[in-house]
């Protein structure tokens, strides 16, 4: 893969900001941990071990304890070891909330081998 935006799917996940006392009282805990997610699991799409080094957040609206908030990951650009990701949170209103933007460095190896080598040990 080049540079431009990924071919693969974008993915994502959704929550909601209720259920813990904390994400009652900041939201925006909420939306840091979702576009979290959503980059991980865009870099994660590739099958390659990675980590985060630097991530942006640009917050659009407010989100209230009781939103539905869905996250949609891409990976934007890919090189040889570095990626871009960002993600788009929404509402259930499908209001933007914020944007993302964050970077990832590839650090060798797949998620597959580690896991298998994981469920080998004693």
């Amino acid at each position: 893969m080049g540079n431009g935006p990924s071919h693969r799917p974008a993915v994502g996940g959704a929550m909601e900001t209720r259920g813990g006392a904390s994400l009652d009282r900041d939201p925006g805990i909420a939306v840091m941990g979702i576009t979290a997610a959503a980059m991980a699991m865009s870099a994660s799409s590739h099958d390659e071990m990675a980590l985060a080094t630097n991530g942006s957040i640009e917050w659009v609206k407010s989100a209230y304890p009781g939103d539905r908030l869905t996250a949609i990951g891409t990976t934007r650009w890919k090189g040889k070891r570095p990626s871009l990701h960002d993600a788009v949170v929404t509402n259930q209103d499908g209001v933007e909330i914020a944007h993302f933007y964050g970077r990832m460095q590839r650090v060798g190896g797949t998620i597959s081998e580690f896991l298998h080598e994981r469920e080998q040990r004693p």
